[in-house]
């Protein structure tokens, strides 16, 4: 079929002339809105962007399947790794089943589009009726030998951490790097500090080999640019024009500053030990602990370095880091 349409290509990092898997025949595979309230202009956006792509196609010729999926189920409140689902969070407050609330909010999502003027997909695939294929699916890409002679790593997120022992132990060449962080809610103070500290202590713990920050400055509140209010390591007054570093900007620089390149993580206590993570890491022959302690509490931590025993005190709510001489 002849054209000119090009695209750019993330592989190759280059535009290319854009030819189709399967010839005449294309497939759109869209995120689609997480429908636990209204539409709004984050929903119209991608929804408009790919609309023009996907008429576009079909005018050239192709036969276009357009797959735009549903998030029912697995965003948590302020996209955080733990809390309440937010599609269960709006059934418990209107008093409705979770469903419920999907359709409706699926309903309204489908009148907004049909007010712009946006085509409707091909297929609707809800999240929460594919998890096993999902599962099964990303088993497959990973298994692939061509794959993992061709890729050095993979990105994990959120909840992935549980995972990474099996997934270390099933693929050992590869590195893992956490590729998004928790946004937070904005509050930017030691709680949200310590939730850091013990997502850094648990990623790394597990075999982690990187760990991205999603928002590194933000103003007042922490409005984002994309309008969510989220956390940051530093936090700047856009009246005064002042700034400070905020407790999760300290969690990080206890990792940042002494886990450096050739790092190796040897040891890990934190799901069993509630709010005192503890992680050992070796850099030649030099030892690193780093220990937190989330509780109201002093804690006494004992940690098992070869044939010796490093004897510490935590202070209520402190992040803490030991190196040996």
């Amino acid at each position: 079929m002849e054209h000119n349409l090009s695209v750019f290509n993330s592989l190759t990092r280059k535009k290319e002339k854009f030819v189709p898997l399967h010839p005449d025949i294309v497939g759109m595979y869209v995120c689609g809105p997480t429908v636990y309230g209204p539409g709004h202009l984050g929903h119209a956006r991608p929804a408009i962007t790919f609309d023009i792509l996907f008429r576009y196609l079909r005018h050239l010729g192709y036969k276009v399947r357009y797959v735009r999926n549903i998030t029912d189920v697995g965003h948590l409140e302020h996209d955080a790794d733990d809390g309440e689902d937010k599609v269960a969070k709006k059934a418990r407050i209107e008093q409705l089943e979770p469903m419920e609330v999907v359709q409706m909010y699926l309903n309204s999502y489908h009148k907004d589009m049909e007010a712009l003027n946006v085509l409707p997909s091909s297929i609707e695939p809800h999240a929460s009726g594919h998890i096993i294929e999902q599962i099964a699916y990303v088993q497959k890409i990973l298994d692939d030998e061509t794959l993992q002679k061709n890729i050095k790593g993979v990105g994990t997120q959120w909840e992935c951490r549980y995972n990474l022992p099996q997934l270390r132990k099933r693929y050992p060449n590869l590195r893992f790097m956490q590729s998004e962080s928790e946004c937070g809610n904005g509050a930017m103070d030691w709680k949200a500090g310590e939730h850091t500290f013990m997502l850094l202590s648990d990623n790394l713990g597990n075999g982690c080999d990187e760990y991205y920050n999603w928002n590194f400055i933000l103003t007042d509140n922490g409005v984002s640019s994309w309008g969510w209010t989220q956390n940051a390591l530093i936090q700047v007054d856009s009246k005064t024009r002042t700034m400070r570093y905020t407790p999760e900007y300290y969690a990080y620089k206890h990792f940042c500053h002494f886990v450096t390149a050739g790092t190796r993580m040897i040891g890990y206590s934190g799901r069993d030990n509630g709010g005192t993570p503890v992680v050992v890491f070796k850099k030649d022959k030099q030892y690193i602990v780093t220990a937190g302690n989330s509780t109201n509490e002093t804690k006494q931590v004992t940690v098992k370095i070869g044939n010796k025993y490093l004897n510490i005190t935590l202070a209520a709510h402190s992040f803490n880091t030991f190196v040996s001489k």
